[in-house]
């Protein structure tokens, strides 16, 4: 799965590889899934991250708080995932 290869890309510090493969995963989980459903906003989390690691802040954290959203969303404010 793109999810899976972009982990792998991510574990090797090739985060902007990561990213365009994790996105490629959004787009077909948000198709298939729903765009709140649960793993876009893993998917959405680790996006962040790959960002973060390249020191771009914005785009880190437009991913980092749609997740966040998502997650509050799904599992609620008061999940232990949330913290």
């Amino acid at each position: 799965s793109y999810f899976r290869r972009g982990k792998k890309k991510a574990d090797e510090c090739q985060f902007l590889q990561a990213v365009a493969l994790y996105n490629f995963a959004l787009i077909r989980q948000r198709e298939e899934l729903g765009e709140n459903h649960i793993d876009c906003g893993t998917t959405l989390n680790e996006i962040g991250v790959c960002w973060m690691m390249l020191g771009e802040r914005y785009p880190a954290l437009t991913a980092l708080e749609e997740a966040l959203y998502i997650r509050k969303k799904k599992l609620g404010d008061g999940a232990k995932e949330i913290a």
